[in-house]
């Protein structure tokens, strides 16, 4: 019984290392290297803060980011559209309050 039940217990952590493994390929990677795509746009990455982030379609993320301009300060949310090409090049769109994107609005719809 004792062979058997190791047997079990090493499946069941096989099964749950390869689950983890597929989550992170399919859903961690891709929205980080989208979240990375939008920071590098930024004046100043690292200040970088996100929300409303999600996922409307596939390989397309949508959210807000505020980061600090140049004098240091916060701007305020923008929106932003991230579609991330498997293998490729991130696209980024970023909202212009003056002239909103149509790209943005088709891929995260009107208020993002």
């Amino acid at each position: 019984m004792s062979i058997v039940w190791r047997q079990l217990m090493l499946a069941l952590l096989l099964a749950a290392a390869v689950a983890g493994s597929i989550w992170y390929l399919a859903e961690y990677r891709p929205k980080q290297t989208a979240l990375q795509a939008v920071s590098d746009e930024m004046v100043d990455p690292w200040s970088a803060r996100f929300r409303n982030v999600t996922k409307p379609r596939a390989n397309v993320y949508c959210g807000e980011v505020n980061a600090k301009n140049r004098m240091g300060a916060y701007t305020g949310f923008s929106r932003f559209a991230v579609m991330v090409p498997s293998g490729g090049k991130p696209y980024v769109v970023m909202d212009d309050e003056q002239r909103p994107s149509q790209l943005l609005v088709d891929w995260c719809g009107a208020s993002g």
